[in-house]
């Protein structure tokens, strides 16, 4: 015989397997009741006598031969020589019970089930068996004096038995759980001590969030008498004057449509409806919808404005909510249920909150008297409106097998369920598999053979949707899932959470995904998967504190020890560490997750991964030969391995870095193979992300016509399945073309539309992208109030993020604005905090690409010196890190840079080690390269030869279909033109081009040239006028200092050589170290006198004496 001491202050499901149909009941002076069962038959799964103590907190259920099981305030302890066995899982375990129920004891037998209450409502969970000594006198725990009646009401009922304990009729096991009495110590949070994990152990949801919640197993449950009303608050609409508030839905709709609430709010109005008109005290809000979460009592008179203010209430005169100071709310709108959930229909009143009890008891629990239902509705009463608490109904297999954390690309979506046909299953566990590799494709076939085989599993469904949100088809995967939903499977509480979480994901709503893992993990902190999708869902939020929270969490439940060998914990460290733009850390990490592999063969999947990480990590951190010998790695090892999908991940890498390179060919190359096998896997997010990157390719090419067409195409196919988040990386790809394109006014509407659909999408990191390349656009079309504005939003964006890499980005944009705002120690305190943060992050192809972008701020306020100086690290960074594309910009800016200063030996040394039909070059960067040589030829002279470099820059640049460039390199020749004494074909080109550039700086720049060439034809008047009117008030709104020394030049040429205004220009010339400007001020100061020798010995010198002969012509006049 086993004797079994019964306590209502047991916390956990315990069951125990048995034949025996006879009970034996005997009472205890300290309060305990005992049950003595005869007879026993074990489980058919064997778990060592070890594994006992770590026992899940969700059912602890144990068949016992010859042993004697203490039920204790702490679990199961069971005395006994012979091993004890658990039980894991079977399609027979107790069915979910309505939310808000205490936690109960489960005794199970062949032919009747029945359960016990237990003493805690939160759910309390904490493992402490011992097998082979017999359980200690202080872990039986006292029933407290007022809960002992209860007990021994509860077990006559439970036992069927009368005094003398002989055995009875078999009783429903949820009517006797309507006995239940929840203590009231035990009401005001969580009491458990094991759950060492940040997350409440007693989170309140509406029964909204779960599409299932409190179904019950009608095969073990007998159906309500005829007649009795089976409606339930939880499942009903109230109508509140012109809103409705949808409870199982978990929204308020009012006449614009659904109202957004924050959950504490939104519960806050629940309880509200159920206590109406009743007033509810302070307290009781904060103790019913806060618990210990509360931070202050404060958060009530908050919730309250925001419902005000959802309602359009008045305090002062309220027809919603009233106010009581000092003592409560109440809702004193009539509350009219809208019966069947059907808008329109309403029933004559709100029912009480004990008709609201009865309802929902007598739709779980099928009872013969009304004098069952008491305790019902006090513990109703007590938990209040199905807001409390989260009951675990069930035990997972998955909770108890040591490995499932390295399975998450195959762990199912619902823990709990599976196909009943056999056939269904084996394709099931076939998807899972496909999925595992990566094989989206095989995936959905397989999961789409199982629902034909058993179209009512809802684990199918569920899966099926996750695999076509995956390949990028969200409104097919939101149908799925909601059919998931539709087909009333009896899920547990956590699976029904499970599935409410996937709906939240497929619509975008991360933070109410995260809410409900939470409320998953909380309850088992030993399924990490849940864990692991929480975080993911914090990563998608970019709330890296609580993603790095629940990694701490996953930690302590996997213990330290295994925690820190653990792959797929490391991995996702070393993700956590990219986000936060930390790649070093990223490096670290990647490493240990290889060493982890190396002990455990069947991680091959997360080895292939971390080598995909640290490739990315040695990207970013400049190192690029490195970083494409780790992609190649990854990707032979991923497909070693069979995992297809991390293998065209790393082939994808590999082509970017090649693009990085400059070695076009290969980037396409590995892109479009990348891309390929997508398509194969059925992965159409993965492809499309692909073909973006390909887009680049062409745009990096100089077909920027075709990169536009094809991302055009992408965003329409994006939009056709749904996926908003595609929709903004394909419009922020695109609006990044379109700059360079010359089409700065489409770029912004392109970035600004991408801005919008991150926003929409709740996608912080992407917003923080799209905010810091507008900041740079608005910054190009003179918008500087929208560009500081962009730049702010994006640096506190990227703040939050913890990412150093955009915080820098975004410092470096703000430097240029306080520069243009003419704050010039902000913007050299910016700027030096830029470059800190870049090089704190080892990132030297940024640091090369922010001192590229503020040398051409410091060229243009006059800064020369500076900027050189910043172009030529930039350039030297590029060069060692062999980005051809990136080097070429370099190198024709520095080059530019040098000729200004009148260098040519310096400009034409760079020119020679930056070839421009170097392999991997871009054709506007190889043109650059091209015009700048042609300028280096016209200053030594030989026009000839400028004209021919100049006209590669034109075909080059025509060959990119960019215009503004087209019409530079046009100017470029008319200037030749000039030279050549060609005056009436430069002044004609001069006028067209004023007349069609849209940058004012290059309008400007032909202004000038058009104003020589009136000098040089003696209309001098006219120059002057064009260069007052038109040329000095385009550059006093957008500045640029060599434009506006030149524009001095050339007015004191038109005024007859002022030579008082020729010093000033030249002098200030001289000090910003333009010396070509000031050489050109000397000429014309001694324009009708021969050169001073220490002029001519300069110009000699510098290789410029054929240019000064040209310069002197240009300024006598002349009538052609």
């Amino acid at each position: 015989m086993v004797p079994l001491l019964l306590s209502t202050s047991v916390v956990k499901f315990c069951a125990l397997e048995s034949d025996s149909r006879t009970y034996k009941l005997k009472e205890h002076s300290d309060g305990n009741a005992s049950a003595t069962l005869i007879t026993a038959r074990p489980s058919s799964i064997s778990v060592p006598p070890s594994n006992l103590k770590t026992a899940p907190p969700a059912l602890c259920s144990m068949s016992a031969s010859r042993a004697s099981t203490r039920l204790t305030p702490t679990g199961c302890s069971t005395t006994a020589d012979t091993p004890a066995s658990m039980y894991v899982g079977s399609p027979t375990a107790a069915p979910p019970l309505p939310m808000g129920w205490p936690t109960v004891l489960s005794l199970k037998s062949a032919s009747r089930r029945v359960m016990a209450p237990s003493g805690s409502c939160q759910g309390r969970a904490a493992a402490g068996t011992s097998l082979g000594k017999a359980s200690s006198p202080s872990s039986r725990g006292k029933v407290p004096a007022k809960s002992q009646s209860s007990v021994r009401r509860f077990m006559v009922p439970l036992l069927g038995a009368e005094a003398g304990g002989r055995g009875g009729a078999a009783t429903s096991p949820l009517r006797a759980a309507s006995h239940a009495i929840c203590p009231e110590h035990e009401k005001r949070g969580c009491t458990n001590p094991e759950i060492s994990v940040k997350l409440s152990c007693a989170t309140c949801l509406c029964a909204g969030d779960l599409p299932n919640s409190g179904r019950i197993d009608r095969k073990t449950t007998q159906k309500p008498p005829k007649g009795t009303r089976t409606s339930s608050l939880l499942a009903m609409r109230y109508r509140i004057h012109e809103f409705e508030l949808d409870v199982e839905g978990g929204q308020l709709i009012g006449p614009a449509g659904a109202v957004p609430l924050r959950r504490q709010v939104l519960l806050t109005l629940c309880h509200l409806v159920q206590r109406a008109p009743d007033l509810v005290p302070n307290d009781e809000l904060l103790d019913v919808v806060w618990g210990r979460q509360a931070i202050s009592p404060n958060v009530v008179p908050q919730a309250m404005r925001e419902l005000r203010r959802a309602f359009g209430d008045d305090a002062r005169e309220p027809r919603f909510i009233e106010t009581r100071h000092r003592l409560g709310y109440r809702l004193i709108a009539p509350a009219q249920r809208i019966n069947g959930g059907v808008p329109g229909a309403t029933a004559d009143t709100a029912p009480s909150p004990s008709t609201v009890a009865e309802a929902d008891s007598v739709r779980s629990v099928p009872t013969r008297s009304s004098v069952a239902l008491r305790g019902a509705r006090s513990a109703w009463r007590k938990v209040l409106l199905a807001c409390t608490v989260i009951v675990m109904a069930g035990v997972t297999a998955t909770l108890l097998l040591p490995g499932r954390q390295l399975a998450d690309a195959s762990a199912p979506v619902l823990a709990e369920v599976l196909p009943r046909d056999a056939e269904a299953r084996q394709a099931f566990h076939a998807a899972l598999i496909a999925r595992d590799h990566g094989d989206l494709a095989a995936a959905e076939r397989n999961l789409r053979n199982a629902i034909r085989r058993e179209p009512q599993s809802v684990a199918s469904s569920a899966d099926l949707a996750r695999v076509l949100a995956e390949q990028g088809r969200f409104d097919d995967a939101r149908r799925e899932a909601a059919r998931a939903a539709g087909l009333n499977a009896p899920l547990s509480r956590s699976d029904a959470i499970r599935l409410a979480a996937l709906q939240a994901e497929l619509d975008f709503d991360c933070s109410r995904a995260a809410e409900l893992y939470r409320s998953v993990f909380a309850f088992e902190p030993g399924d990490v998967e849940s864990a692991y999708r929480l975080y993911e869902c914090e990563l998608a939020l970019a709330d890296r504190s609580a993603a790095e929270s629940t990694l701490a969490a996953i930690t302590r439940t996997l213990g330290n020890r295994d925690a820190q060998s653990n792959p797929r914990l490391l991995l996702a460290r070393a993700r956590l560490a990219a986000d936060n733009g930390q790649p070093e850390e990223q490096r670290k990490f990647a490493p240990r997750v290889l060493q982890g592999c190396n002990d455990n063969p069947a991680c091959g999947r997360l080895g292939a991964a971390a080598r995909r990480q640290l490739a990315a990590a040695q990207l970013k951190l400049g190192a690029v030969d490195t970083a494409l010998a780790e992609a190649g790695r990854a990707a032979q090892e991923a497909e070693a391995g069979g995992h297809a999908s991390i293998a065209a991940s790393a082939m994808l890498l590999k082509g970017v870095i090649a693009r990085e390179q400059g070695r076009l060919d290969d980037a396409d190359r590995d892109i479009r193979e990348a891309q390929r096998r997508y398509i194969l896997l059925g992965d159409e997010t993965h492809a499309t992300e692909a073909e973006r990157e390909s887009s680049v390719v062409m745009r990096v090419r100089g077909d920027t016509a075709g990169a536009l067409k094809r991302l055009a195409q992408i965003e329409q196919t994006a939009a056709s399945r749904g996926d908003l988040r595609a929709r903004a990386s394909t419009l922020l790809a695109r609006g990044m073309t379109e700059l360079p394109a010359g089409q700065p006014e489409a770029a912004r509407v392109s970035l600004e539309q991408a801005r919008e659909f991150f926003v929409s999408s709740r996608d912080v990191v992407g917003e923080a992208a799209a905010q810091v390349n507008l900041g740079s656009l608005y910054g190009r079309l003179e918008r500087h109030a929208e560009a500081k504005q962009a730049n702010e939003r994006a640096l506190l964006l990227f703040r939050q993020l913890g990412d150093k890499r955009g915080q820098a980005f975004a410092l470096g944009n703000l430097a240029i604005s306080a520069g243009i705002e003419g704050q010039a120690e902000r913007k050299r305190e910016l700027t030096e905090q830029s470059l800190a943060l870049f090089r704190d992050i080892g990132a030297r192809m940024e640091v090369g690409r922010i001192q590229f972008n503020l040398a051409i701020q410091d060229r243009r306020d006059g800064n020369l010196a500076v900027a050189r100086t910043r172009f030529a690290e930039a350039w030297s960074a590029f060069d060692q890190l062999q980005a051809s594309t990136w080097k070429q910009r370099a190198a024709a800016s520095l080059a530019m840079i040098d000729l200004d200063r009148a260098d040519l030996d310096a400009a034409a040394a760079l020119l020679d080690k930056s070839p421009a039909d170097a392999a991997g070059g871009e054709p506007l960067h190889a043109a650059a390269l091209h015009a700048t040589r042609g300028r280096l030829f016209e200053l030594r002279g030989d026009l000839r030869a400028a004209r021919l470099a100049h006209e590669k820059a034109l075909a080059l640049r025509q060959q990119s279909q960019v215009a503004a460039w087209v019409d530079v390199s046009e100017l470029d020749l008319a200037r030749i033109d000039l030279f050549e004494g060609e005056l009436t074909r430069a002044e004609v080109t001069c006028r067209r081009l004023v007349q069609r550039m849209e940058d004012p700086r290059d309008a400007a720049a032909a202004e000038l040239l058009l104003a020589q060439v009136l000098i040089a034809r003696d209309r001098r008047s006219e120059a002057a006028r064009l260069l007052e009117s038109s040329t000095l008030r385009r550059l006093d709104r957008h500045p640029d200092a060599a434009l506006a020394l030149e524009s001095e030049l050339m007015l004191a040429l038109a005024l007859g050589a002022d030579r008082e205004r020729l010093a000033m220009m030249r002098e200030a010339a001289e000090r910003g170290d333009f010396q070509l400007l000031a050489l050109r001020a000397r000429l014309a100061e001694s324009a009708s006198a021969p050169l001073p020798p220490a002029l001519t010995e300069a110009l000699d010198k510098r290789g410029l004496v054929a240019w000064s002969v040209r310069v002197r012509s240009l300024s006598a006049s002349r009538t052609d």
